[in-house]
């Protein structure tokens, strides 16, 4: 069975393929979820991602402020997707009783108050509602997000920019450009109204493979002026391609030119070691994550509360993966 979870239908979603899409927006397992949700075990979260069970209110209203805390949410959008989201499983809920039973309806004090530093207009009326099963081959990912919070808000940022098209991700190898690039496809899933694809090019060692590997994931056939059919293809439509380890194929950038110049509505990601050297291009470089200065055989409690890296060890620790705990027994 593929890994991928697609989203391609354009009628209004089912309450539990939402509830994966945002899960996989937020980049957590069911295991980590279902700890922040103070469950014993994901079993629940399964039932809810298979739509044998859905949420109650309070569960729903848990789930929604760990995803908003996340900013899983369509920035600019927040209250659309919750209000969407809300109604889809109070009207799936309300036709599956038996019993008369209502799911209550959306409570708009208490999603002004989920943050107040930062109030969000509410709209008088309904919203429209939104598109978010947008075309996508974006793969659940295997691990968490973690220490990163600044750079995926600061890329997510910079690929909204209207005068952004291509992005470079650049660092040595190890430092998670591959994770943050599929995050910020994630999160950025309700942003491009023809979808967003990720192409894996880590195996592909033939520049002139590069346009067959777009193709093949964006569907279009194969032909003997694929680069014209690519260009007509992605002309009128506004999509995002992650174009993952690009460097071995560095040569192929004059493609990936030859498609951003013919579509106006085309963005494109790119992760590398180096930069493709274009016109408009924007690197965006990674660094590693700090460390403590003085490594140690024990890490102390008071070490990782300083470094993000420590965080990796406590949030570990916190999911029950591992049988370790940093001094003092908690992160």
């Amino acid at each position: 069975m593929s890994n991928l979870i697609q989203y391609r239908r354009q009628e209004k979603p089912l309450p539990h393929e939402l509830l994966v899409m945002y899960r996989k927006r937020s980049g957590l397992t069911q295991v980590v979820l279902a700890n922040q949700l103070e469950f014993k075990s994901s079993k629940m979260l399964q039932l809810w991602e298979n739509g044998y069970q859905l949420p109650i209110a309070n569960r729903l209203k848990k789930l929604i402020g760990i995803y908003y805390s996340l900013g899983v949410f369509t920035s600019g959008k927040e209250y659309q997707e919750v209000r969407e989201l809300w109604g889809i499983v109070q009207d799936t809920f309300d036709s599956r009783s038996e019993n008369y039973q209502t799911y209550p309806i959306f409570d708009e004090n208490w999603f002004e108050n989920l943050r107040p530093a930062a109030p969000v207009t509410l709209a008088t009326t309904n919203p429209p509602p939104l598109h978010l099963t947008h075309p996508n081959n974006l793969p659940i990912p295997g691990t968490l997000l973690i220490g990163r919070k600044q750079e995926l808000e600061r890329l997510s940022q910079l690929l909204r920019q209207e005068k952004t098209r291509l992005v470079t991700l650049t660092g040595a190898g190890g430092t998670g450009k591959t994770r943050l690039g599929l995050q910020v496809a994630l999160l950025l899933l309700g942003d491009f109204a023809h979808g967003v694809y990720f192409i894996e090019l880590a195996a592909t060692h033939d520049p002139a493979l590069v346009l067959e590997n777009i193709a093949g994931v964006l569907g279009v056939k194969e032909s003997s002026n694929l680069l014209e059919h690519l260009q007509e293809f992605l002309r009128e439509r506004q999509i995002l391609l992650v174009l993952d380890n690009f460097e071995q194929i560095i040569t192929a950038a004059s493609q990936v030119a030859a498609l951003l110049e013919a579509a106006s509505g085309l963005k494109v990601l790119v992760t590398s070691r180096l930069v493709l050297r274009l016109y408009g291009e924007q690197e965006f470089n990674l660094l590693p994550l700090q460390v403590p200065p003085t490594p140690s055989p024990r890490i102390r409690y008071s070490a990782t509360g300083r470094y993000r890296i420590g965080a990796i060890v406590c949030r570990t620790c916190a999911a029950g993966e591992v049988g370790f705990y940093p001094l003092g027994g908690k992160c």
